[in-house]
């Protein structure tokens, strides 16, 4: 047998299943590596129009992103990174990017600190544990 470091799997506001394992990720030590951090543009300024289902979401990424003169894929950079105190696992995310500016405004959201209630705020409104995926996320 050989021990696991990290886990890689999707992992954002909007799909959230994952967080069913964390326990036993931070029980044994086992890093995790979130690919589509950002629900594949979802939340960045020319993302994909907000569903019905999201809009609550959408509209409180905003606000916070409003409220920290960043953008709003930052905020969710920034909710994911911080889900390693949270849950005490190492979390490294992993964004995809076609451009140089987009790398850039993503490394802007280590910059970012969330406080309590802005988490909880997009605690809230994001999809259950357990839950499906949105279309094209």
């Amino acid at each position: 047998m050989h021990p696991i470091a990290a886990l890689q799997s999707a992992w954002s506001l909007v799909v959230r299943r994952v967080e069913a394992v964390l326990p036993t990720c931070a029980e044994l030590g086992v890093g995790l590596v979130p690919w589509g951090p950002t629900a594949h543009g979802r939340f960045a300024a020319a993302g994909p129009a907000d569903s019905t289902e999201l809009a609550d979401l959408a509209a409180a990424v905003r606000d916070v992103a409003r409220a920290h003169g960043a953008t709003p894929s930052q905020v969710a950079l920034a909710w994911l990174q911080q889900q390693s105190g949270v849950r005490g696992v190492p979390v490294v995310p992993i964004p995809g990017t076609t451009r140089v500016r987009h790398l850039e405004e993503n490394a802007g959201a280590l910059d970012l600190q969330l406080d309590a209630a802005e988490l909880a705020r997009l605690d809230r409104l994001s999809r259950p544990v357990g839950t499906g995926t949105v279309t094209g996320s």
